[in-house]
């Protein structure tokens, strides 16, 4: 980019010389004096000494010094822009869900994070919920929940398939069946997460259990997996969990398949359709080649 008054009073101040000055710049003498002139009137200096020879003054020797600044930083802002713009730098908000993380969800964003090492991928772990709330908001660039986005604004794929599953103690009676019905739960106690984790989550957990004639006796609500799993293992209920969620539950819990088809659990990468910067667009291109993200067993193949 060109600054032509600064770049013609640079000219000078380096060769203190006009007719050289206006030679490097590939312009007529004249043109290069008029720049100059009408920069000591915009400014209110008188930058050069002309007689007996061009120098600077010692205003115009200050004022050199901060125009070099100026252009410098300039070159540096404009090349950060066009970094920007090309997607090479800046920063993307991942928001994810815990189960995510136990796929090949990790690998993808080291690859990503090496290929683009100019590009800063701030990962916020939170319920599906709170994640959906923040992809609206703002907060987040991109999403990986148990919510597609039903918003027309956001955009949704399938980025981990997974299904439910009930979770048993592993000295519950009915531990011995290699599937269970939901309508032979009754007076069960369950242990769930609370619905402001995921509130249509939670919802077409409570009614697919109503679906099949099964009212859910909730005992507990609780904030997390870990907790989940530490009141299942030591019998104070029973729970819906997924496939993907059994790779780290302890052995004295159970994770049998369900009689009844209550819909998948997948997983779903969402995004705002008006808001991705170019560096989001590339972490959302990279994770979509990657789609769908593979169960842990998977890892070890």
């Amino acid at each position: 980019m060109r600054f032509p008054q600064f770049d013609a009073f640079l000219a000078v101040a380096e060769e203190l010389h006009f007719g050289r000055a206006a030679v490097k710049l590939g312009i007529a003498q004249p043109q290069l004096s008029e720049l100059i002139r009408r920069l000591e009137a915009s400014t209110g200096l008188a930058l050069f000494e002309r007689r007996p020879r061009v120098r600077l003054t010692p205003a115009g020797a200050i004022f050199a010094q901060a125009v070099a600044r100026m252009r410098a930083e300039a070159t540096r802002g404009i090349a950060s822009a066009r970094a920007v713009a090309a997607g090479r730098t800046g920063l993307v908000s991942l928001g994810f869900s815990t189960a995510s993380m136990m796929t090949t969800l990790p690998i993808r964003l080291k690859e990503f994070m090496k290929e683009h090492p100019g590009i800063d991928v701030a990962l916020s772990e939170d319920h599906s919920g709170p994640l959906r709330e923040g992809l609206q908001s703002g907060k987040y660039d991109l999403i990986i929940g148990r919510e597609a986005a039903e918003d027309p604004e956001m955009a949704s794929v399938e980025a981990i398939p997974d299904r439910f599953m009930l979770l048993l103690p592993a000295d519950h009676p009915m531990g011995r069946l290699a599937s269970i019905s939901l309508s032979s739960l009754e007076n069960e106690p369950f242990i769930l997460f609370k619905r402001s984790a995921a509130p249509r989550y939670y919802d077409r957990i409570i009614d697919a259990m109503r679906s099949k004639g099964l009212e859910p006796q909730v005992t507990y609500e609780v904030n997390s997996w870990a907790a989940t799993l530490a009141l299942v293992a030591s019998g104070m209920g029973l729970s819906l969990g997924t496939a993907l969620s059994s790779s780290i539950a302890p052995a004295a819990i159970l994770f049998r398949a369900l009689e009844e088809d209550i819909g998948p659990a997948s997983f779903w990468l969402s995004w705002r359709r008006d808001r991705l910067s170019p560096a989001a667009e590339r972490l959302k291109s990279h994770l979509l080649a990657s789609l769908p993200l593979k169960e842990p067993e998977a890892l070890t193949t």
